[in-house]
C-alpha cells in the first residue's frame, strides 16, 4: 500500500494513517497487525479498487 505512515503511540502500540482514509488511524501491537488493520479498511471503502492505486479488494 502506498502513502502509509506507520508509527509509535505514547501507549506503545503502533498507529498507522493513509491519505486514502483522512481522519482514520488503525491500530495494532504489532507493525505487522496494524498494516494488517490499515489495508483492510481501504479494501473496506475501496471494494472494487475503484480509487486508482489503492489496493482494493478486486
Amino acid at each position: 500500500m502506498k502513502e502509509v505512515v506507520l508509527y509509535r503511540t505514547e501507549d506503545g502500540l503502533w498507529a498507522a494513517e493513509t491519505a486514502r482514509l483522512p481522519g482514520y488511524t488503525a491500530y495494532g501491537r504489532t507493525e505487522e497487525e496494524t498494516l494488517k488493520r490499515i489495508r483492510e479498511a481501504v479494501n473496506m471503502y475501496f471494494p472494487c479498487g475503484e480509487c486508482g492505486d489503492t489496493e482494493g479488494g478486486g
